[in-house]
């Protein structure tokens, strides 16, 4: 470690040295580099030989266009994201500029270079701001914003993405990658290959989001009552007789007298055989919607939808739903009208969208606590970026109570103090609710405050940004405001810098500390402080019977407050590692699963990708995909002369007159036959669109739906799959193994499905004109 940070600093000095030179060009001279380098590139040089000239060059850009000229610290870190790491810069210590020595390195290769920021207001904040250094370099730069009208959609991202650095949020992209994978033909795609991603708050988004399906629905499911059936059961149902309850109460599943109560409430037989599996899913969407989603932290309703809720930020996921059911769970629940059910067309979570680069860097306040998981799944290593001026921030120990009501009215005297001494603070809440509650207090205590949750995201960049203000009070929930600095007014300096107040230990260590980070950036005044009591949420993930009779015995004392506490401390600690370790399991088994979807959903993108991309080759794609389909329906030995009927009748013409001899007639007379009836029907069908071109673009859009309605079913199956498995592990088998051993077989049928439906849509469509444009196909 020491000796790979060595080689930083060195190649650190070298770009101050140099940078110091280019001081003495001219505003041209100093553009011109960028020609330069590009020629260079071309000539094969590599990015990485350029990394001091290029870093030298836009660090006195930064200088001559924003002002600002980036401290060594800063190009320290902007050397280590070069060569595959995460660098953890304490908050104030200037990401945004340090981002712009990689992305201007990197954006001299042409499109494909992203950074990817927490949200979409960052992303065009930082492009519009940064985005003036890379044009007077020569370098063009955009940032996705959303458009109304799809057409125009597909214009305009081609225009962004046509760009040598794109700023987005992880969202929208992985939205736009899924997209990208499911137009009809070539010239609707925008996106470039990828070549390297510098992720914002790279904690935040591959550690807390890393699980979070991006999902994109479309053809309707039938509409079904099991929703509302499924409810019915499980309220009637009783834990640790029917269904049992992680202690973290994450998970939950069905016990054997479950099973057997919703075979009788049901009335039917062997509920987990395939026959019942929709049922089956949906009793589980109702269980994981009545026992483990809890309103107002996992979702809000507003206007009658159910928004769901960012646990960590409180901020509200506009948009997102959940996936295969669970989102009408939760609406029937809720007492609301369900929202239609569609099926999942395309899917895929942060982890496996960002291992899609060739190379990845990123940029947090706290990635030390996480180093690991970082390396075995992404191979990023850690680079801890010293600060430019020594922090003088003070972090009170934490005060531990019994209770939490106790927890909260000493909190409040500290703020109250503060608040007459004109200082500004930052209180911290676990919730939604808590955030609520607290705002109540203060009211009541005639403190006037800025509320930063789920139902004021709108205001909260201007929130956070006057903070800072002497006497200014904000409740916020956790993260929220993330990505904007508080920046501190010459009166609240004077008054001790901004006081960080924190209601309660977050789960996860990573998440106190950046709260913490908050306060005293840049070598600025600031305090931190914690409150915590027994009755935490914290606490009670993990139930324990002596710290109940620890509250039970203390809880009507006139002492609230914990002396001695360090044991306590040390005790809040053991739970947030039981955490950290917890969800580090949950995202490799998210991972584990996902690798399944994710070799498939390459291979169906690159075939898709293959044919949306040939121009004369799709004639033998088909007669292929026919001959293949005949081998598979003759695979079956015991076909009658009513069912080869059948197959000619729906996969190829209906004008069809029963062959009688076929009968009795052997494996290679029938198929000799009906490769020769699909290949008439064929060229039947090509002299009804005597244009070539035409011809080729019914072809390839026949072939596309084909693909595209196979891989819309291997979707949602393999989310049904997954839920169904995940109940077999109380039959002492493996549920991974069984998920793996039936999404293979269910793979495999998906590609019997669309070389059959190639030929059926070839074959059996109903065609109108006979130009590209005018066109119009009925697909059987």
């Amino acid at each position: 470690m020491h000796i790979r940070n060595n080689r930083y600093w060195r190649k650190t000095n070298q770009i101050v040295k140099l940078k110091a030179e280019y001081e003495q060009l001219s505003d041209e001279d100093l553009q011109a580099k960028t020609k330069e380098f590009r020629k260079r590139i071309q000539e094969g040089a590599s990015l990485s030989s350029l990394l001091v000239e290029a870093y030298a060059v836009v660090c006195e850009a930064d200088k001559r266009v924003l002002g600002l000229s980036p401290y060594a610290v800063q190009i320290f870190g902007a050397v280590a994201m070069q060569y595959h790491n995460v660098i953890e810069m304490k908050t104030g210590e200037g990401k945004t500029l340090t981002a712009t020595m990689p992305m201007y390195l990197h954006g001299l290769s042409g499109s494909g270079n992203f950074l990817i920021t927490s949200n979409g207001y960052l992303a065009k904040r930082d492009a519009l701001n940064m985005g003036r250094v890379y044009r007077w370099l020569g370098l063009s730069v955009g940032y996705n914003e959303e458009t109304e009208e799809e057409q125009d959609q597909i214009k305009q991202k081609k225009v962004i993405y046509s760009n040598d650095i794109v700023y987005t949020d992880g969202g929208t992209f992985g939205f736009d990658y899924l997209t990208n994978n499911l137009v009809s033909s070539a010239n609707q795609q925008f996106m470039p290959s990828f070549k390297f991603a510098l992720i914002d708050e790279i904690d935040a988004v591959l550690l807390d989001l890393a699980t979070t399906p991006l999902v994109i629905s479309g053809r309707p499911k039938g509409k079904s009552n099991y929703p509302i059936l499924a409810d019915k059961f499980i309220k009637i149902c009783e834990k640790d007789v029917d269904y049992a309850l992680s202690p973290d109460k994450k998970s939950v599943w069905f016990l054997a007298a479950g099973i057997k109560k919703a075979e009788k409430f049901f009335k039917i037989k062997n509920i987990l055989t395939k026959e019942y599996s929709d049922l089956y899913c949906h009793l589980i969407f109702a269980l994981q919607a009545n026992k483990i989603q809890v309103r107002n932290r996992d979702y809000i309703v507003e206007d009658n939808k159910v928004i769901l809720l960012d646990r960590n930020s409180g901020r509200k996921m506009v948009g997102m739903q959940m996936q295969a059911g669970v989102q009408q769970a939760i609406e029937t629940k809720e007492g609301l009208e369900n929202s239609p059910q569609e099926q999942v067309i395309a899917s895929i979570t942060y982890q496996n969208l960002f291992r899609l680069f060739p190379q990845l860097a990123g940029m947090t306040g706290t990635a030390k606590d996480d180093k690991q998981e970082l390396m075995q799944v992404y191979r990023l290593n850690v680079i801890i970026v010293p600060t430019n001026k020594p922090s003088i921030r003070k972090d009170e120990p934490d005060k531990v109570f019994y209770t939490a009501k106790a927890k909260l009215m000493a909190s409040l005297e500290l703020v109250k103090k503060s608040y007459n001494q004109g200082r500004p603070v930052l209180i911290e809440t676990g919730s939604l609710t808590l955030s609520n509650l607290y705002s109540e207090m203060l009211l009541q205590a005639h403190i006037p405050h800025s509320l930063l949750n789920a139902w004021s995201v709108s205001q909260e960049a201007t929130m956070i940004k006057i903070a800072g203000q002497a006497g200014m009070i904000t409740v916020s929930t956790s993260l929220a405001g993330r990505g904007t600095d508080i920046v501190l007014s010459p009166e609240a300096k004077k008054a001790g810098g901004l006081l960080v107040v924190g209601t309660e230990k977050m789960p996860l260590k990573r998440i106190d500390d950046q709260l913490r980070g908050r306060s005293g950036r840049q070598g600025q005044e600031g305090t931190t402080v914690f409150y915590t009591s027994l009755q935490d949420q914290l606490v009670g993930r993990f139930p324990s019977k002596k710290i109940a009779k620890k509250i039970a015995r203390h809880e009507d004392d006139k002492q609230q407050e914990i002396k001695h506490s360090g044991r306590y401390r040390r005790f809040f600690r053991r739970l947030q590692k039981s955490v950290k370790y917890e969800e580090q399991s949950s995202r490799f088994m998210v991972l584990e699963y996902g690798e399944i979807a994710r070799l498939q959903r390459e291979a169906v993108y690159k075939v898709r990708g293959q044919i949306i991309k040939m121009n004369q080759e799709l004639d033998q794609v088909v007669i292929h995909s026919m001959q293949k389909a005949i081998k598979n329906f003759l695979s079956n030995e015991d076909l009658s002369l009513a069912e080869i009927n059948d197959f000619v009748c729906d996969n190829m013409t209906s004008e069809f007159k029963n062959e009688t001899e076929l009968e009795t007639a052997s494996y290679n007379k029938r198929e000799r036959f009906l490769n020769r009836t699909a290949l008439q029907a064929l060229q039947a069908k090509k002299r009804k669109l005597a244009n070539e071109d035409a011809w080729q673009y019914y072809l390839q859009l026949a072939i596309v739906k084909a693909i595209d309605d196979a891989w819309v079913d291997e979707v949602d199956n393999l989310e049904a799959l997954r839920s169904v498995t995940a109940q077999r592990s109380t039959g002492q088998t493996n549920p991974l193994f069984e998920y793996q051993k039936e999404a293979l077989a269910s793979f495999n049928r998906m590609k019997d499905d669309i070389i059959r439906n190639i030929m059926r849509n070839v074959l059996c469509s109903e065609v109108s004109g006979s130009s590209v444009k005018g066109m119009q196909i009925y697909f059987a």
